[in-house]
């Protein structure tokens, strides 16, 4: 498998999946610094130390999941592009404003920032590669299928949702099959972010 890896090939393979990342997270960072300069916390308070564990996490993952499904179902529409670039940006402000609201209120522990920032950080990370990730499978089910492709199993299996040599028009089973595989990656990996979270949180 080493020998045959070809840094050109999988760099061009992977160019427009590198350029939508950079570009959702420009988006995302545009979204984060505007509500921190613009907005700020806006004079509003959140206690964290009110909320159990229990609480805290299952509305925190239960958000998470809303959005992560949304990206799954778009994901094999047209809209997918619009939608991971508007929810990049809506997830920049929201996290720029949790940010506001733990600096300006004085949090008694600067652990709470520390793991909160941490968490925005390492959530938003997965939520623009997985939203790039289904942006970029949109735009290859909407493009038109490559008329190069040849051999068995590159005929059989290969293009996306709607788009293999034998079966044109129906479902591709193996892409299906790897969409729902990744979807369900993010899932666990957002729950675990997630739990470990809200754990850290609870410390303190």
């Amino acid at each position: 498998m080493i020998k045959n890896y070809n840094r050109i090939r999988y760099r061009e393979k992977f160019r427009r999946y590198r350029i939508f990342y950079v570009l959702m997270a420009v988006v995302f960072l545009a979204g984060l610094f505007g509500e921190l300069f613009w907005l700020g916390s806006a004079g509003y308070c959140y206690d964290l130390s009110e909320t159990s564990f229990s609480s805290f996490f299952s509305d925190l993952f239960a958000g998470e999941l809303i959005v992560i499904v949304a990206v799954f179902l778009f994901g094999v529409t047209l809209y997918a592009p619009l939608f991971g670039f508007v929810s990049a940006a809506l997830r920049g402000a929201f996290s720029g404003f949790c940010l506001s609201v733990l600096c300006a209120q004085g949090t008694k522990s600067a652990w709470i920032i520390v793991i909160s920032f941490l968490y925005l950080v390492l959530s938003a990370w997965l939520f623009l590669a997985y939203a790039t990730f289904c942006t970029t499978t949109a735009l290859q089910i909407f493009s038109a299928p490559s008329k190069s492709a040849a051999g068995g199993e590159r005929k059989m299996y290969g293009g996306t949702l709607f788009y293999s040599a034998f079966s044109r028009g129906s479902v591709n089973p193996r892409f299906l099959l790897s969409y729902c595989l990744i979807f369900f990656c993010a899932v666990f990996f957002s729950f675990l972010m997630t739990l470990a979270f809200s754990g850290a949180r609870c410390l303190f």
